[in-house]
């Protein structure tokens, strides 16, 4: 993942002036420009993206888009420190979705569970619950999801290491920037860091940026 949402926002609205578009595809590209404006911290813009589509998106029935929609709003919130109202949307999105193993109720869980350690980062159940989900990301390949779960567990609890080991391991400077924009402690980061996996091959080393062995 490039992880330059600027450039997609660009892009999506090239792709909305097209003539074709149907009305539900045009709801996915603006759902798709919310997530971008929520990454770059476009608080007004996104709130106001919002506002306009989620009426479209409830009068015609459009389920799944509709669960993606609060989830998002949930991650906007959030992200804005308005924690109550970020759990709000999380509830009403839960609704549309029956537990399963499908990855929009995971997601779902997923902000629960990040709402829970930021109102409580030394709580023991919200950290279980963020390894569990962690685990659980890992069975279902979503590797996203298992960096953003290690990154707000060291964000919020203040772990250097684990901070150090998220930074490290992704090679995308956005990524990289977010992390470092949002880091309320000081700390010093090094220019490079070796990171250990769990069963790697200690005797080999990668390096993240060029993929070429050491």
């Amino acid at each position: 993942r490039q992880w330059n949402y600027k450039s997609a926002i660009t892009y999506l609205n090239k792709y909305l002036r097209s003539q074709a578009l149907s009305p539900y595809e045009v709801m996915v590209a603006q759902v798709n420009i919310l997530a971008a404006r929520i990454f770059e911290e476009e608080w007004h813009d996104s709130v106001e993206i919002l506002n306009t589509i989620v009426p479209v998106i409830r009068k015609n029935n459009w389920t799944l888009l509709h669960a993606n929609a609060l989830e998002l709003a949930a991650q906007l919130y959030l992200q804005m420190g308005k924690l109550e109202l970020a759990e709000e949307y999380l509830q009403e999105a839960s609704k549309f979705l029956h537990p399963s193993s499908s990855q929009y109720e995971f997601f779902i869980r997923k902000w629960k569970a990040i709402l829970g350690l930021m109102k409580d980062s030394e709580g023991q159940a919200e950290l279980l619950q963020i390894d569990r989900l962690r685990a659980e990301a890992q069975k279902i390949n979503s590797w996203e999801s298992v960096r953003e779960f290690d990154y707000y567990k060291a964000l919020f609890t203040r772990n250097e290491d684990l901070f150090k080991k998220v930074y490290f391991g992704t090679p995308n400077k956005f990524y990289r920037r977010r992390m470092m924009k949002k880091l309320d402690f000081s700390m010093r980061l090094p220019q490079s860091q070796i990171i250990n996996f769990h069963g790697s091959d200690q005797s080999r080393c990668f390096d993240v940026l060029s993929g070429q062995e050491q």
